[in-house]
């Protein structure tokens, strides 16, 4: 690994050494010490990501950065168990000495300043309790968020790395050869979709068309059916049609007849008057 690395490790256990000492000794504790302790916290953390940020880009083997991880993981385990617990500790306890400083004293003005009374000071120390508690489960989810995403992604990058040339072509062969046949099944998909389509339609027509012509046949003006012989409608139809033009001829023929007996009629009623006439002459 890098000297860079190696010097952020030598500067952390000497922090952590130290804030460590800082903190058992820190029972009597006040507001300046409790602030350094979390100066002292914060640069530790910092170190940490800065070794995190080191390890990752180094050109390292493999191995020697899983290695590496491991032991930063160990190392923010350990400060979350020696620093940030025993701080937030003493972060709640130096609270509550606040808050209790003033215990027995009466709610009157004393320099200017109103005290609680003591319902108010228990009901703030359970509030400050509940976020702190709230507060570190969060820490903690997120810690083991992070941890969980950053192994994720070590295992993937090194999953990636171990792929040697054919295992790359092959697995390039895979995922084109899988681009390539969904392509050609959504396509052969559409075309179906659209002949089925097609299909509908034309059997949609076909039902409309005969529906039109099941009606022209049930018109008002064929009242009279003809007697059905288990024909099909076009046999019906035409049969139907014959029978009209026959009855027109049939009609067309009377009229003809009739008007031959009227021209009959009048041709004779003047030969009777023109042969009275002569005789009467």
């Amino acid at each position: 690994m890098s000297n860079l690395l190696e010097s952020y490790d030598v500067e952390f256990k000497t922090l952590y050494e130290s804030t460590k000492l800082e903190i058992s000794n820190g029972s009597s504790s006040k507001t300046t010490t409790i602030r350094n302790l979390e100066i002292n916290k914060d640069d530790l953390l910092e170190i940490l990501e800065q070794m995190n940020i080191e390890v990752n880009n180094t050109g390292s083997s493999t191995e020697e950065k899983s290695k590496w991880r491991s032991y930063l993981r160990n190392l923010k385990n350990d400060l979350q168990k020696d620093i940030v617990d025993p701080l937030n500790k003493l972060i709640e306890d130096e609270n509550r000495n606040v808050l209790f400083s003033t215990q027995g004293a009466t709610p009157e003005v004393d320099n200017g300043i109103s005290y609680m009374d003591e319902e108010q000071r228990q009901q703030l120390l359970d509030s400050h309790h509940i976020l702190n508690k709230t507060n570190k489960r969060l820490m903690d989810a997120q810690r083991v968020a992070m941890d969980l995403l950053e192994n994720i992604k070590h295992r993937a990058i090194a999953r990636i790395q171990s792929i040697d040339h054919k295992q790359f072509f092959r697995l390039v062969i895979i995922i084109g050869g899988y681009i390539l046949l969904r392509r050609l099944a959504q396509r052969e998909l559409a075309k179906r979709q659209l002949a089925n389509q097609i299909k509908a339609d034309q059997k949609r027509k076909k039902n409309q068309l005969m529906e039109g012509t099941d009606e022209l046949y049930n018109d008002g003006k064929h009242d009279k059916e003809p007697t059905a012989f288990g024909w099909g409608n076009k046999t019906r139809y035409r049969v139907k049609k014959q029978q009209e033009m026959l009855g027109q001829a049939i009609d067309n023929l009377k009229k003809r007849q009739q008007q031959q007996q009227q021209y009959s009629t009048a041709y004779n009623d003047d030969s009777d008057e023109d042969i009275a006439d002569l005789l009467e002459d």
